[in-house]
């Protein structure tokens, strides 16, 4: 049901704000804005809405600054589970040059993908191997794994890229594991929802799918109703409503994450 997809997407910003708070809120929109920049968009408001309705072939790949790389991985952080403590001091260690040459090199490889590509079985396998290659450029950079990788390119080229949520992952895999072909797989299980709930009418990108199925994850974790107050005339209680039920459920030891036990995984 899309409209029931959409009506779960409209919460991301409220979960975003119940899972980090004013910093993770602020780093969301940093990240938009560099969606904006890659993707030659005019607003924020646009890359929500449109965020499958671009042409490549008109875009140039603008340069990303150092600062603008850590800012992406501390967002990855925020919103996840936070390795910064074993991954910063490798992720530091890369230069202005290195990161920019992953980059490009990554985009560019995303970049013969055409736009909304009908995948019949010859595309779906191309599709598959440049997102690999992709992936794989970004991985080159200290620190940076697969997760880490589609953080930037779901920010490009969020019609086929999702980002590797932890509740994504679960969703299609079951275990967490951040591996590149469970990141393919994951990947491809969003691109087929996608099409299924109208990529190829510029409505839901790969992204979207992901963001929506996060943004579901964090509400059933955190007691909330997806169909609470969905009237925008009542946005206000229902934002105090989630907090007051997230900060309830950190009292009593629930944080909307399952990571107890899990052993430390050096990249994700």
């Amino acid at each position: 049901d899309e409209t029931k997809w959409a009506k779960i997407d409209r919460r991301y910003p409220e979960m975003i704000k119940s899972t980090g708070g004013e910093k993770l809120e602020q780093l969301q929109k940093q990240l938009d804005d560099l969606s904006v920049r890659f993707t030659k968009k005019q607003s924020s408001a646009e890359a929500d809405d449109n965020d499958s309705n671009y042409d490549a072939a008109n875009r140039t790949i603008v340069p990303l600054s150092k600062d603008e790389f850590m800012s992406v991985v501390q967002w990855k952080f925020a919103k996840g589970k936070d390795r910064s403590a074993f991954l910063m001091k490798h992720l530091t260690k890369n230069s202005d040059a290195e990161i920019q040459d992953s980059i490009s090199t990554a985009f560019e490889i995303a970049d013969t993908i055409p736009m909304n590509s009908n995948d019949d079985d010859n595309d779906h396998n191309d599709s598959a191997r440049i997102i690999k290659n992709s992936i794989k450029a970004l991985t080159k950079l200290k620190g940076v794994g697969p997760a880490t990788a589609s953080a930037f390119l779901c920010l490009y080229r969020p019609d086929i890229f999702c980002f590797m949520d932890d509740e994504v992952i679960e969703t299609f895999c079951g275990k967490r594991v951040y591996t590149l072909k469970v990141y393919v797989e994951m990947n491809e299980e969003c691109r087929r929802v996608a099409r299924t709930l109208g990529n190829d009418n510029n409505t839901w990108s790969v992204y979207r799918v992901g963001r929506a199925l996060w943004t579901s994850a964090k509400l059933s974790a955190f007691g909330c109703d997806v169909d609470d107050a969905d009237d925008d005339s009542k946005a206000d209680d229902k934002e105090e409503r989630t907090i007051g039920i997230v900060r309830s459920s950190a009292q009593t030891g629930a944080d909307g994450h399952s990571s107890g036990g899990r052993k430390r995984r050096k990249r994700a």
